[in-house]
């Protein structure tokens, strides 16, 4: 493949999100936003469906912006479904950035054309992923996971993707929905990026676990570095919820303790994911009009009925000594507005291609089934 071509590998279908109230800055919640995410999100109206959680797209504008006009930018998403997205990545970040795409759904093929390339297969596989970095491109800046949402595909994903990530690049897992997700994916995922050397910050916002590797010529995200921004310091995780309750609007709380030495370790790690899964626990998840977000609709907003944790603050960011949470400017609301008119649908069972099933099933001679079409 051409270093020019952009690879489209269909692993499941996504949930996506919406227009965003918030910034780049750490003025979290503003209902003016600024980011280049969130400004390209509002301005599609037409062709191929995009959907994405608002705070999703302020987290890409807080992190992302870095990629934007990247040389010899790769990247990659799992759960492409009407192909919205892959649009979204290379319009922000530059027409001439490598994105790959993952799905299961067959009629993403549709999107190949001379700079895209498809792949279909299963993310619980580590094979596809073996055959996906040998034959479509081994090395990646970010992959998003928007994929299947199952805590093994999830896990899956993480150990086959991270060692492949470059120096400096991300790796995101959206739309993880409930604290059932605890035990099954934070604790085992804990483990693992705690053990892994190269991890240089782990980000958590709503629905949504961002982690940053080691190296490139921009640092982590963090927000208390914001100019004029109002900093509340605690040194214990006891105080750390009432401090944050108490906090100004639009302000941080840094928790600093230098006695526990490395917070990106295995503990650590799960300590902050269960001190914050409140906000991957909403108390409610109403779309409008009901039944849409399981249809092809064009028109449907998934939006979210805020737990504690989501009303008070808006992200957490997890560095080597210290953890910075960002505080809302204004009440937050978490929605996820789909964008475009073009939208795929789930095929039926007799749709799929037998060849598909038996990638899907493991039991192909092949793990994936990769499309690409070179200029």
């Amino acid at each position: 493949m051409r270093a020019s071509a952009v690879a489209v590998v269909c692993l499941a279908t996504c949930v996506g999100a919406a227009t965003l109230r918030g910034n780049n800055t750490a003025q979290v919640g503003t209902k003016n936003s600024t980011g280049i995410f969130t400004n390209y999100y509002a301005t599609v109206k037409d062709g191929r469906g995009v959907w994405k959680w608002n705070n999703a797209l302020v987290a890409y504008d807080q992190t992302f912006a870095r990629f934007k006009g990247q040389k010899d930018l790769v990247g990659a998403e799992v759960g492409v479904q009407s192909g919205g997205s892959l649009t979204m990545w290379r319009k922000v970040l530059g027409e001439n950035a490598v994105i790959h795409g993952l799905d299961i759904n067959p009629r993403c093929t549709a999107f190949t054309d001379p700079n895209t390339t498809i792949t279909l297969g299963d993310q619980e596989n580590p094979q596809m992923w073996a055959s996906f970095f040998s034959k479509v491109t081994p090395t990646l800046d970010f992959l998003v996971d928007d994929g299947g949402h199952f805590a093994g595909q999830m896990l899956q994903t993480s150990y086959a993707v991270w060692p492949r990530i470059k120096q400096g690049g991300s790796f995101v897992i959206e739309d993880i929905h409930g604290g059932h997700y605890l035990e099954p994916f934070f604790r085992p995922a804990a483990q693992f990026f705690g053990t892994q050397a190269d991890v240089a910050a782990v980000h958590l916002y709503s629905y949504m676990l961002l982690v940053d590797k080691v190296g490139g010529k921009v640092e982590p995200y963090d927000p208390s570095l914001a100019k004029g921004v109002v900093v509340s310091t605690v040194t214990t995780l006891e105080s750390l919820m009432p401090t944050i309750k108490a906090a100004p609007k639009g302000s941080v709380v840094v928790l600093e303790n230098q006695s526990w030495g490395k917070f990106i370790q295995p503990s650590g790690l799960f300590n902050f994911f269960e001190e914050f899964i409140g906000l991957y626990q909403p108390v409610s998840m109403p779309d409008t009009p009901p039944g849409c977000a399981d249809s092809p609709a064009a028109v449907c907003v998934y939006g979210t009925v805020n737990s504690p944790e989501q009303a008070a603050l808006y992200s957490a960011h997890i560095l080597p000594t210290k953890l910075v949470v960002q505080i809302p400017s204004e009440p937050i609301t978490i929605e996820a507005v789909r964008h475009g008119s073009e939208w795929v649908k789930t095929p039926t069972e007799q749709e799929i291609p037998d060849q598909v099933k038996q990638v899907v099933a493991g039991t192909a001679p092949e793990a994936a089934i990769h499309y690409i079409k070179n200029k």
